[in-house]
This record gives structure tokens, sequence and C-alpha cells, in this order.
């Protein structure tokens, strides 16, 4: 620029002009920095490949200068030719009586990087982080697959590096698993704040499928992002991208957000999306009471057991009571593998007298008589529970996603009569059953039953008319 020509002593114009000259048609960024001898402003001039330069790039070299020259104001002057190269000059102004910073060499070659950094191509940041991350010859695989994938929308939202951690997710996905989870914490976000990513191949999820499963597990859905990859093998696969907040700990019920809770997290949302688990609100447990998904099936199996059992306390309060109380509740899942765990059996009766006497002082400050009642029935069951299926294993040492428990009647008050001398509760997503045996030897059957809300009294009824019809052959029914 004319003005730099004037104002530029001689040996410094001498070693922009020289350096200028041997950029020439090379593709690179250069900056050559000047400081205003009367400390009014600093003269910068940028040379980058033309096809660099947008609006967006220019826009970040202007902030980027302003943050490290502490500029007020930015003016700009730019030069396309045909050469490749197009040359910027901007004039960063400081505010009055500010004395300018004396930049050394390394300052200027340090502020050159971050401008070569904001003016690089996405595309270009996304096959250098490909290759850092994988290797030249895997990212050159997924670079013919994914390279003009990723749409526009997803390039504003995301970095290139970013996009190499999404690639990785939906390469696992095959026949077995088709979704993959991501649940993460933004830079710059608000404690409370997640981001929760589902990846997919093939066809689309829809919304409505997927907010309830969110909302019963306690978090606000703030706002959703789809993006549609299409891939070089006319493949498509899908990024959805969901802006969470989550809720706050209660009762002191510590922080659930670290990586233990976004595993839980996780799982809870693959088994509830997968069919292992209900979707309903014993999910909200995961995140505040720090429960795994499982252990909220227990607490939903107890649930559905005592509304079998003539309980006037409909699910819905006993969801509520349970996240009213996230100490207590965390003590009756406790106290639950205490006594069941063949791990924590080995420890003997201590612990569990330990957490008896732990849950009598949390009840006593339990406020709401309802609650009180309802927290009490769930410890009831507990204690009357003498065995459970619950800690068995599947192939591969995956759990299952039912649960049997077998009861002592006797030991639990409140349940109608007559008593069974011995009561099996089976539940799972699919089918919900029990068993009534009067005693050791008895004659009884199998029924179907399409009463859903309270079978156990229909089943209940048809062994005391099992009792009546067959007390000669055998005394009692089942």
């Amino acid at each position: 620029p004319r003005d730099e020509l004037f104002q530029t002593p001689a040996d410094e114009l001498e070693s922009i002009a020289t350096s200028v000259l041997y950029l020439q048609e090379r593709r690179r960024l250069r900056l050559y920095l000047r400081q205003d001898e009367y400390g009014r402003y600093y003269s910068a001039l940028v040379y980058l490949p033309r096809d660099r330069y947008t609006t967006g790039v220019r826009l970040r070299i202007i902030d980027l200068l302003k943050e490290e020259l502490g500029g007020i104001s930015v003016d700009f002057t730019a030069w396309n030719t045909e050469s490749i190269l197009s040359r910027l000059h901007f004039v960063v102004r400081v505010p009055q009586g500010t004395e300018l910073q004396q930049l050394s060499d390394s300052d200027k070659e340090r502020i050159e990087a971050r401008l070569v950094e904001a003016a690089r191509s996405w595309a270009d940041g996304w096959t250098e982080a490909l290759n850092a991350e994988l290797g030249e010859e895997r990212a050159a695989e997924l670079s013919r697959r994914y390279g003009t994938a990723f749409p526009e929308g997803y390039k504003a939202d995301h970095t290139p590096r970013s996009a190499v951690a999404d690639l990785v997710q939906l390469e696992r996905l095959g026949e077995e698993n088709d979704f993959a989870l991501s649940l993460y914490e933004p830079v710059g976000a608000a404690p409370e704040e997640r981001r929760f990513k589902i990846y997919r191949k093939g066809d689309a999820i829809s919304l409505s499928a997927v907010l309830p499963v969110l909302s019963r597990l306690g978090v606000e859905v703030t706002d959703e992002r789809p993006y549609e990859l299409r891939c070089s093998d006319r493949s498509i696969a899908w990024i959805y991208d969901f802006g969470l907040r989550m809720p706050k700990s209660q009762n002191g019920g510590g922080d659930y957000l670290g990586d233990d809770g976004r595993e839980r997290f996780q799982d809870a949302f693959a088994a509830t999306w997968t069919g292992k688990a209900e979707n309903d609100g014993f999910n909200a447990l995961v995140l505040s009471a720090g429960l795994g998904w499982r252990q909220a099936m227990v607490l939903r199996a107890y649930a559905k057991y005592l509304r079998q059992a003539g309980s006037t306390f409909s699910q819905d309060y006993m969801e509520d009571t349970l996240r009213n109380n996230v100490h207590t509740t965390r003590l009756l899942v406790s106290l639950f593998e205490a006594r069941m765990s063949p791990d924590r059996q080995r420890a003997g009766h201590e612990l569990v007298d330990a957490l008896l006497e732990e849950l009598d002082a949390a009840l006593d400050q339990v406020a709401s008589l309802d609650e009180d009642r309802i927290l009490r029935s769930f410890l009831t069951v507990i204690k009357a529970t003498l065995r459970t299926n619950f800690f068995q294993e599947a192939a591969g040492g995956k759990p299952h996603d039912y649960v049997s428990m077998k009861f002592d009647p006797q030991a639990m008050p409140d349940l109608p009569a007559p008593r069974p001398a011995f009561e099996i509760w089976v539940y799972s997503p699919r089918v919900e059953g029990v068993h009534l045996r009067f005693g050791k030897v008895a004659r009884g059957g199998l029924r179907w039953s399409d009463r859903r809300e309270d079978f156990r009294t229909e089943i209940l009824g048809l062994v005391k008319a099992q009792m009546v019809k067959n007390t000669v052959i055998v005394p009692v029914g089942a």
C-alpha cells in the first residue's frame, strides 16, 4: 500500500519487499506487522491464498488481531488480482494514550501461526486431524468415503477434530449395534449444560421417539440439530446433536455428571431405546440418585409388585417419592444389594444392620406421611425378599433385562389375606408374572391374564378355588 511505502523505514521496507518477492506464488499465509511511530495504531499486511479468503476468514483475522494487539477498531483493505494470493491490509487502532507494546520476532511468529490456523479451511483441518488421529492409510480410506459427506451446517457447528471423533463413532456401527451415543461437555458451557449425540446409519430417527426418553431421564432438551451425511458409497449416516440441561442433585446427592454419570446416562438411554428398560420416571433416578439403569429396574419391579399387592399409591407417586428422597432411595438399593449380592453377602450382617439403622434415621426425616408410607413399603418388601436372580449374567457377561424375586409373604403385614406360604414375582419390560404357593406340595396351573392392573388378585382367587376343589387330592393350591 502507498501509505506503507512512505511510512515504513527503509530497512524494514527492504526486508518486507524481499520476503514478498520470495513468497511470489506460494500458497501460504504471511504476516508483516509494523508499529506506527507515533503510537496510534498497528499496521498488519497479510498475504494468503485467494481461495482461502472469505468474509468468515477476514472476521476471524480481525478478532485475532484485536485480541493480540489490544485494538478497539480495525480498518481493512483487500486487493484481489489474478495472483493466487490475496493481500489484506489491516490498521488496528488502540485506545488513545495507550502505549504500543513492543513485539519481538517470536511474538510476530506466534501471531502469524494463529492467523494460519484461523485461515485454514475446514476441509484442510479435517484432513490433518484425520491423519493425526488414524494414520495415513485409514485416513485416506475415510477421506474417500466421507470427504464430501458433511453438510455446511455441520461444518459451521463443529471443529475438524470433533468431526474425526464423530467419524470414529459412526465407523463402530454394525449389524448388532445400529446406533452409538456420546454425552459430552462443550467447551465454555455452563456447569449444568451438556450435549448428547446419537449416531445412526440408514433410516432417520423420529424426534417424537427420542424426546420422551430424554425427558424421562430427567433432562431438559434445549435444542436439537440433525445432520445428514451422504457418503460416496451412497449410504446415509445421521448425527443428532441435542442440547441438554441436567438436573441439580438433591439432598446431598453429589455430582452425577462425571465419567461414571456419563456412562450411566448413556447405558440408561440405550437400555430404554432398545426396550430393555421401560420409559418411565424411574429412569430419572439415574441422574438424580446416581443409580444404574438396572438398579432403577429393581425399584420399578418392587413398585409394580406393590401395585399388584394392593397399594393405593400410583406408580407416578412412587416415582416422585423416590426422586424427592434420593438419599433414602440410594440406601434402599444398597440394602437390596447388601442382602442379595453374592459378593456383599460375604461381609456378613454387619453391613445390613448398619444400613437398616441408617434407613430408620432417614425415614424419620421424611416430612410427608404418604411418602413415609411409600418408602416404608419399599423397605418392607426388600426385607421380605429371600432370593433373586438379579445378579446372574447372560452369555458374554451381559446383564439380564428381567428380574425374579422370591418373597416371604408372612413378612409383609399389608399383604391381602390369605397370604401364601411362598411367592415369586417376575418382572421384565415385556411381561410380568406372579407365582403363589400355599405349601411345599401344592396343586395348581398356569394362567395368562388380561388384567394388567390386578392379575395377582385374579391368581389369588384361582388358588383359593384350587384349594376348595382339590382338597382331597392335595390340601393346598398354587
